[in-house]
Parts: C-alpha cells; sequence; structure tokens
C-alpha cells in the first residue's frame, strides 16, 4: 500500500467540493451505516430527492442550515492501494485564511471549478495560494459536467484557459478531470458519458500520486528548544527534528555561531535510539558543547540562511489593515523575533494576476510580497527548501492576534 496522501480541496463557493468529497466517501463505502442513516434523514428534512452527499463533510450546525462550508473539515478514508486524509476548505473569499490552513500539509489539492460558469477570481486565488504553498500535486476538476450534456469543448475551453492562467504560478504536477460529482462521473468510476475522456478517474489519479517527499536522509535541520540537564560534563538537550532524519554520532554543526559537534547520544522518552526521524521530538546528548534555545543543528550541504532583513510572501489574515503604528513580532520555529520595519513590495491583484507596487496599506486576504527588518538575526530557509523553516507567522505584539502567515522567499 502507499503511503498517506493529504488532500486539500479549493474552488469558488458552490462548485461542489463537499459534495466530491462525500462521493468519494460514499462511492469508496468509507461511510458508517449511521453517518448514512443521519445523512439520509438531513437529506429527507432539506426536500431532496437524493442523498445530500454534501453533508457528510459539513458538519457544523452552521454549515447545514446556511448550506456553505465555514470551517476546514477533515475526513478519513482508504482504499486497498492507499490511505487518505481529506481538508474540505471553505471557497468563501472571506475564509481564504482557512483554506491555506488546510492546504498547508497538503500533499495534493483538487480545484474544482464550475463547468457552467469557467475560471472565477477564486479561483485564480486558491491556484495561486496553492502555488505559493508549494503543493507538489494539482488536480483540477471540472464539475457539473452533467449540467452542460457532457460536452467535450466545455471541458476544453476551460482547460485552456486554467492552462494559460497557470503559467505565471508555480504550480506543478498539474493534471484535469472531467466530472460530476452529483452522479459520480469519473470521480470514482469511469464515466460512460464523456466517451472523449479517455485518461483515469479521480480516484485512480490519488491512488497514484507521488508525496514528493524529499530523501529523509538528506539535509538535516534539529531545533534547540531547551536544556533538560547536564551530567559529567555532558548536556542533554530537547530537540525537535524539522528536515532530515538524525542518526547516533552524525557530525552537526549549530547555527549561528557553526560549532562543531557530534551526536553521542539519541533518546526518545528513557529509550535510546540510533535515529530520529523528521518531525521527531526527542533528547540529544552533546559532550563539552553549551548551546542555547532556538539555535539550529544541521548537517548536509546547504546552509541555512542568517540575517535581521528577509523578502518573504504573506497572505495578510487579520480584520485590522495593516499599520506602519502595529508593533509586530515574527513567530518562527527557531523562536520570536521583534520586526523594526515591513516594508509592502508589492500587493498581488489576483484577477490580473499582476503586482501592482507603491502599496501602502493591506487589507484582509490580501497576498503581498514584503521585505521584514527585525532587531536581530534569524536563522531559516526558503519554504522551497523546507516548509517548516521557510514559514511564520506575524503575532500582533499588543494583542497577540495572529494577523499573517508567510512564506521566505527563495
Amino acid at each position: 500500500m502507499e503511503g498517506i496522501l493529504r488532500i486539500a480541496t479549493a474552488g469558488s463557493v458552490d462548485n461542489g467540493k463537499s459534495t466530491l468529497i462525500g462521493r468519494l466517501l460514499y462511492d469508496s463505502k468509507s461511510i458508517f451505516e449511521d453517518q448514512l442513516s443521519a445523512v439520509e434523514r438531513a437529506s429527507v428534512r432539506k426536500g431532496k430527492h437524493l442523498l445530500d452527499l454534501s453533508l457528510f463533510t459539513d458538519g457544523l450546525r452552521e454549515e447545514v442550515e446556511q448550506g456553505i462550508t465555514i470551517d476546514v473539515a477533515y475526513r478519513y478514508f482508504s482504499t486497498p492501494k492507499r490511505k487518505f486524509i481529506l481538508a474540505d476548505t471553505p471557497g468563501h473569499f472571506e475564509f481564504t485564511r482557512n483554506m491555506i490552513t488546510g492546504a498547508s500539509t497538503a500533499d495534493a489539492v483538487i480545484i474544482l471549478v464550475d463547468a457552467t460558469i469557467g475560471i472565477t477570481e477564486q479561483t485564480k486565488r486558491h491556484s495561486y495560494i496553492a502555488g505559493l504553498l508549494r503543493i507538489p500535486n494539482v488536480i483540477v476538476c471540472i464539475n457539473k459536467m452533467d449540467l452542460c450534456q457532457w460536452d467535450e469543448a466545455v471541458y476544453t475551453t476551460i482547460v485552456e484557459e486554467f492552462r494559460s492562467v497557470s503559467r505565471s504560478l508555480h504550480l506543478k504536477n498539474v493534471v484535469f478531470v472531467p466530472i460530476s460529482a452529483l452522479t459520480g462521473d469519473n470521480v470514482v468510476e469511469k464515466s460512460q458519458e464523456m466517451s472523449w475522456y479517455i485518461d483515469d478517474s479521480l480516484l485512480y489519479i490519488l491512488e497514484h500520486l507521488s508525496a514528493n517527499e524529499r530523501d529523509p536522509k538528506s539535509d538535516v535541520r534539529c531545533v534547540v528548544q531547551c536544556l533538560l540537564g547536564e551530567k559529567d560534563g555532558s548536556f542533554y538537550y530537547g530537540v525537535k527534528m524539522i528536515e532530515g532524519e538524525l542518526n547516533r554520532d552524525t557530525k552537526l554543526q549549530a547555527f549561528p555561531m557553526k560549532k562543531a559537534v557530534v551526536a553521542e547520544e539519541l533518546l526518545i522518552g528513557s529509550q535510546t535510539v540510533e535515529r530520529l526521524p523528521k518531525n521527531a521530538s526527542g533528547t540529544l546528548k552533546l559532550e563539552r558543547h553549551a548551546l542555547k534555545r532556538g539555535e539550529v543543528l544541521i548537517s548536509g550541504t546547504i546552509s541555512p540562511r542568517y540575517s535581521t532583513e528577509i523578502s518573504a510572501t504573506i497572505c495578510w489574515l487579520s480584520s485590522d489593515s495593516f499599520s506602519t503604528e502595529k508593533q509586530l513580532v515574527i513567530q518562527h520555529v527557531s523562536g520570536d523575533y521583534a520586526i523594526e520595519q515591513l516594508e509592502i513590495r508589492s500587493v498581488i491583484d489576483i484577477q490580473s494576476l499582476q503586482e501592482p507596487t507603491n502599496v501602502k496599506a493591506l487589507h484582509t486576504n490580501d497576498i503581498a510580497k514584503i521585505t521584514l527588518k527585525l532587531n536581530q538575526q534569524m536563522i531559516f530557509d526558503p519554504y522551497a527548501f523546507s516548509k517548516q523553516m521557510g514559514s511564520f507567522i506575524l503575532i500582533d505584539a499588543e494583542t497577540n492576534a495572529t494577523v499573517a502567515a508567510g512564506m521566505m522567499d527563495q
């Protein structure tokens, strides 16, 4: 069986994201009997003649009553070939921040386009975000083909338009599938209505996608969390693995001071281990070396960046507009740093995908390219190299509210 695949859905309001996920769950027989009974009853109460598959994911009372997706809904299912984690993200502009949350760890994104409408501004917004997040696989599902009489020309026109839009984005491995989430055509099984489409169903594509993980034995990034104790000249540190896999006796450099150290012993809990895998937390024993919280231990050929000036792309999440009077703090895996200056270089015009400059304000859901100047040097990697070492959030120092999420540029 292939490894777990994390999938996010995206697209404009009413494009059928929740219905598509419900169809995947229903047709792959991943629905419990009590869930099915509850959705059948709810469908009748809503006056639906067919099973309302969107109710399998729209679980909040507000979502059911208003017919919209508000929060990110996670669902889990499996086939004989693979296990999946599905994140149904909101389509409304107001909930772009929720889409970013749901897609930030995705191995693939399904972008839905309504065949009766075509590419919308929100389609472009979600595609742009998918590119920013460097999601390795993009599946564009042209939905509601049943309402277009399964017309190949409608499908081809949308494919060509999306390809034109995607040329300026960082999208990789883009594939297109014409579907009807309502009837199930080309979702789990190939459609009998669209004989002109000769490629695979959506589920088949998902089962055979590569998650594109980097080699776990490549460059190591390990962040010091705290000093746990000292004994007989040896120091014991609580550490968090960010990238790679740390083996015992590995030679490391501790940044920013570039001290040479050796991983004398590794523990998870009280158990001695030979290696710490990616994302693991454990204990690292070093001899005669005192380190500080936030220092990064590395091995490999690529050194991290170390600077007081950072070029980044952010999504402004706060309902309050950006003000130069705000005292902001950047929160990063290596620590918290006060921001002395935030310079807006440009804000993305989602409709045209142009980048107007001389912009002085940031509003909710704006995507901007910025330069940050910090009060001290920070250790980081470009987001394209490491999602954890290359991402951050901005905090309002006065209210402690998260106002933006960002990614370090190259």
